[in-house]
């Protein structure tokens, strides 16, 4: 963040002026941290404004102006874990999943969630938490017992709660020589910081960080675009604009009719929908993987033998119903798009040896009985 819009975040006036643009009764309110988002209207910087794609749904992205943001770049722009590494979260609110999300992008191997309520564990495993520590249940302090886990601690750690101890204890629990602890909870203006000098001449980093290390106006679309396309799949449901989201987006805000279709028309929309997909899904597939040449037997082997092989097991079994029978194709198309995108996290995060990328297509396969 710039230093005109950091400094900005304590004054509580514009900065043009030095004047609140809020009152109520004739006594001024000021403003919150430059943007006072918290009312439904309100007056900023124009540096404090991004635009973003038009498409994206309001309700939904609104969140990723502040928290989700900020705990998806602790990991993904600051902690940065290394593939195959050990990552633990303190505090598993909003921010701390977001942070888990960034660590499962990442490729960590062990994503371990702290927090005194058991109750958020199985939430943060949806988002990849693979273990859980509540601090309650050992009489150990919880870097002790991180450490004992990890033999000798974790390689990155991220504190979300502004709880100092917290925060002491993220630090704590990194592994010496290389680990980085990354601090983003906000704690209280009294709080101090307190441990041993010998953990930093030990070579254990800490960090602090503010947004996510995001540019605002530059980054905060990226982070849209990165929501868009990989998470807005609740096709065929139209977006609140009338658009058929992504990856099956047909430009209507009309649901087509399938009781008016014949089965190869309906059949040649689902083929239609997956050209479509696998030409964005390449894209994507260059733009993260630079190792392309690699996976592109894998990719035509799905096109010929996936879509084809789903299709003509409907057609064979197809209903009376026509209405259902077109549900059912586009059901297993999307059960296809959602193997592809599976597919694509282990042959370009994950895996390296080609023998063990093909195990990972023959066994997906075998999922939905494509020989």
């Amino acid at each position: 963040m710039c230093d005109l819009l950091r400094i900005n975040t304590d004054r509580g006036v514009m900065i043009e002026d030095g004047k609140s643009r809020f009152s109520i009764g004739g006594k001024t309110i000021y403003h919150f941290v430059g943007t006072s988002t918290f009312s439904e209207y309100t007056v900023m910087h124009v540096g404090c404004v991004a635009k973003i794609n038009p498409e994206a749904p309001l309700d939904k992205v609104c969140v990723l102006s502040c928290g989700i943001s900020t705990g998806l770049g602790a990991s993904i722009n600051v902690a940065k874990p290394p593939k195959g590494s050990t990552v633990a979260i303190f505090g598993l609110r909003v921010v701390g999943l977001a942070v888990v999300e960034g660590a499962r992008i990442a490729g960590a191997s062990r994503i371990i969630g702290v927090d005194l309520k058991a109750s958020r564990f199985e939430e943060a495993r949806k988002f990849g938490c693979t273990e859980f520590v509540n601090p309650k249940d050992h009489t150990k302090p919880v870097q002790q017992v991180l450490a004992d886990m990890t033999n000798g601690g974790v390689d990155r750690s991220v504190e979300c709660t502004g709880n100092v101890n917290a925060m002491i204890q993220a630090f704590e629990c990194v592994h010496d020589g290389w680990g980085v602890a990354v601090l983003v909870g906000v704690p209280h203006k009294d709080a101090e910081f307190k441990t041993h000098p010998m953990n930093f001449l030990n070579e254990r980093i800490l960090k602090g960080i503010f947004f996510g290390n995001f540019k605002p106006r530059t980054d905060l679309p990226n982070v849209v675009e990165m929501y868009m396309k990989l998470c807005w799949r609740s096709c065929p449901h139209t977006t609140a604009r009338g658009r058929w989201c992504w990856p099956c987006r047909r430009g209507s805000s009309k649901e087509v009719n399938a009781d008016k279709l014949g089965t190869q028309q309906r059949i040649a929309s689902v083929g239609d929908d997956h050209e479509c997909f696998l030409s964005k899904f390449k894209d994507r597939v260059n733009r993260y993987a630079p190792q392309l040449e690699l996976l592109t037997s894998s990719l035509e082997f799905l096109s010929q033998v996936g879509i084809r092989k789903i299709l003509s097991l409907q057609v064979n079994n197809s209903s009376n119903c026509p209405t259902s029978h077109h549900h059912y194709l586009i059901s297993h198309h999307h059960s296809y798009i959602s193997l592809l995108e599976q597919l694509i996290l282990h042959l370009t995060v994950q895996v390296q040896d080609p023998s063990v990328r093909h195990a990972h297509v023959v066994n997906a396969l075998r999922r939905f009985k494509v020989d």
